[in-house]
């Protein structure tokens, strides 16, 4: 019991929380030998290269992470080596997320994360269908743990 008009000192912790928020960047290259940059030049048939590097900011996992991403307009998948084979997408894992601007090689490749899947599949995007092809990056429930890096790529060839 605290007696009548007696002064108190009270200390408040508070524990201040960041957002677990994924900070992305999106790079593109002609292929083969052009630099990552954040836009290009390039004509019909040509293959393009995109990467987008992810980086978790927070000081807490982004659970169930996952980056979808639409094959820009007028572009299709590129398969490796000319082939048709959905099978055989040319998709690229990669668990540094460094900046790529002025590089001429895609980050080297990873394996994935256990339980995480790279596909190409059917993403929302703001077209008239609601939908589009695209990228699928699913880092499952664990998802991204903080400080995590990461980077995806993906060839699309100029229709």
């Amino acid at each position: 019991t605290v007696p009548r008009d007696s002064n108190i000192d009270c200390t408040i912790h508070n524990e201040l929380r960041l957002p677990n928020v994924p900070q992305m960047k999106k790079y593109v290259r002609n292929l083969p030998n052009g630099a990552f940059g954040t836009a290009t030049h390039a004509h019909p048939g040509t293959i393009l290269q995109y990467c987008i590097a992810f980086q978790n900011t927070g000081n807490g996992p982004a659970k169930n992470f996952k980056l979808t991403d639409a094959f820009p307009a007028n572009t299709s998948a590129a398969y490796p080596n000319g082939s048709t084979d959905t099978a055989k997408w040319n998709l690229t894992y990669s668990a540094s997320g460094a900046d790529l601007t002025g590089r001429t090689t895609a980050p080297t490749a990873s394996a994935l994360p256990a339980g995480a899947t790279l596909t190409v599949g059917s993403v929302a995007t703001a077209t008239p269908s609601g939908t589009s092809q695209g990228i699928i990056l699913d880092l499952g429930a664990a998802g991204l743990p903080a400080g995590g890096t990461g980077t995806v790529c993906f060839d699309a060839k100029i229709n």
